[in-house]
């Protein structure tokens, strides 16, 4: 070798030596803080913590909606060497086709859902495979024990848990908590590791349990008679509503056609709000209670005024007719509880008329028309009033028996309790309080209103009664039991103006004196029958009588 060469091969390697100690240094001492977070980054893997749903309950403690631990399934689609075969093994576990599964394994992804919401036959069936591209994550299923009961108003839940729907959306914060959040030993892929360190940052705070003011029995009687009214009347929609006057506490509420909250997802033709309280209809002649009480209460009218009551009403260019023609010889001579016993529009229309448009429209809003009920449910309308400044001469005399103005079934039942509780508008609630470990926290007080002094209620329960025991329902009599109530059949409107000459709205609201109660049944577009007192009025007094035997009403002798 040559002599001068030595030194500078000598020196190169001691150079090389130098840089090599200098780098060890640099990344033993200077650069350890930063290189040991990127190995800690490579071999953990942040994760959040479902919090447990709280459940939904009826006023006694019966669940409605539970929340249970499930499995669901990822796959590591770089640890599957032939995804063809890989996926033919795995569709029969899970029942899914075998071309779903295979678009699900997107080449170079390191984690991709494979199935939610495992069921045990599902996990059995993948964990019996041992594969190590397919792992399982915990989470949270929403689970409903009584199926269709009181559907839309307990309403249901997506995928992650998040309430789409009723009483599940609108108290979606109480009920869902708080996710945490926790590191897990990863591989260089990011997939845990199965028996990897797991440790927690920041624990999930579990939701609140709800409970509801309905009553499951009678929910359950409500929802049975209701359907089998409309069904037997043809009808194509149905609502019912039962609550306690005194309190504004909401008993049943029902809907129909309803679903199975379990199987939401299949019936895409349903509708998944709550009609009770979203959809709009115009009452007929239920309204004459709201047009009747106001003209008492403002002294236009007294229990013993006696109107001439012509058969037929010319206001402008328009005609107000009876819905009966008279027996001959029938005197036009009749009594303010005639008018309400025998329903008559031109009598009505006549006592809407000495009231006047202002003052008739206040009580319409005193009585809650215009403004929803804030009972405690998603998507609440306030109806539709026109005000009075844009009423035409007959609109008075129309909306008296319940034509022109829309409402819902929650507004109407909440404004005839008015009637029944000695005249005070109470905020009807759906919710009785929210529940803790620790401690149970009421809903808001009860929102009371007098809107009528206890005469003018105690005159329109008396007419009420009289409707029941010789007006147009007396057929629905329970013989020993205080009843009263009210028929209604209303013409549907069309979209195009007018009203449709053959669709109808038929309706029944009504009250029990013990127990102390306020039924409505609505019936929309039956077909065997158009009118409340034959449509609506048998299913209010069918459910009636399951109330009478529920709280075991003793007669009156």
């Amino acid at each position: 070798m040559n002599r001068t060469r030595f030194p500078l091969i000598v020196m190169g390697l001691i150079a090389l030596v130098c840089v090599l100690i200098g780098r060890l240094i640099y990344l033993q001492w200077i650069q350890y803080d930063v290189l040991t977070a990127l190995a800690h980054n490579q071999i953990q893997k942040t994760q959040k913590i479902s919090a447990f749903r709280g459940g939904i309950y009826d006023r006694n403690d019966v669940p409605l909606a539970i929340s249970k631990q499930v499995y669901s399934a990822y796959a590591v689609p770089v640890k599957i060497q032939d995804p063809s075969e890989w996926a033919k093994r795995i569709a029969p576990c899970i029942q899914l086709p075998l071309h779903a599964v295979l678009n699900s394994v997107k080449p170079n992804t390191s984690f991709v859902w494979l199935k939610r919401h495992l069921t045990d036959t599902q996990l059995q069936a993948l964990r019996t495979l041992n594969d190590p591209a397919i792992g399982f994550l915990p989470e949270y299923k929403r689970v409903y024990p009584h199926g269709s009961l009181a559907a839309h108003v307990v309403g249901f839940t997506g995928m992650d848990s998040q309430g789409l729907s009723g009483v599940e959306y609108y108290y979606g914060s109480a009920l869902s908590g708080q996710p945490g959040k926790q590191v897990l030993e990863s591989d260089p892929l990011g997939v845990p590791i199965p028996l990897g360190k797991t440790t927690v940052i920041q624990p999930a705070l579990d939701g609140n349990d709800v409970q509801l003011t309905l009553d499951l029995t009678l929910q359950y009687f409500t929802e049975k008679y209701l359907k089998e009214g409309v069904e037997r009347m043809g009808g194509r929609h149905g609502q019912a509503v039962v609550m306690d006057p005194h309190t504004g506490e909401v008993l049943a509420m029902a809907s129909y056609p309803t679903f199975d909250l379990n199987q939401w997802q299949t019936d895409v033709a349903m509708t998944y709000g709550n009609p009770v309280v979203t959809d709009v209809y115009e009452p007929g002649s239920v309204f004459k209670l709201i047009t009747v009480a106001s003209a008492l209460e403002e002294g236009t009218v007294t229990a013993g005024t006696v109107l001439e009551v012509p058969e037929t009403l010319t206001i402008a260019s328009d005609v107000i007719k009876e819905a009966h023609e008279r027996n001959a010889g029938e005197t036009d001579q009749k009594s303010i509880e005639d008018i309400v016993k025998d329903s008559l529009n031109v009598g009505v229309s006549l006592v809407s008329q000495d009231l006047g448009n202002e003052k008739f429209f206040r009580y319409i809003q005193h009585f809650g028309f215009g403004k929803s009920t804030a009972v405690g449910l998603p998507g609440e309308t306030g109806g539709l009033v026109r005000p009075f400044t844009d009423w035409r001469a007959v609109d008075t005399a129309t909306i008296a028996f319940g034509q022109g103005i829309g409402v819902s079934s929650m507004q109407l039942a909440t404004a005839v309790s008015a009637i029944v509780n000695g005249g005070i508008l109470v905020r009807p609630r759906i919710i009785q309080g929210v529940k803790t470990d620790t401690t149970h926290k009421l809903a808001r007080g009860i929102r009371r209103n007098r809107i009528l002094t206890q005469d003018t209620a105690n005159e329109m329960r008396s007419m009420m009664e009289s409707v029941v025991h010789s007006g147009t329902a007396e057929h629905l009599k329970i013989p020993g039991y205080r009843i009263g109530g009210k028929t209604g059949t209303a013409n549907k409107p069309s979209p195009t103006g007018g009203y449709y000459a053959d669709r109808y709205v038929a309706s029944f609201v009504g009250f029990l004196d013990t127990p102390s109660l306020v039924l409505l049944v609505m019936v929309d577009s039956p077909e065997k029958s158009i009118w409340g007192s034959t449509v609506a009025g048998p299913i209010f007094r069918r459910i009636a009588l399951s109330a009478i035997d529920y709280y075991g009403a003793s007669p009156i002798h």
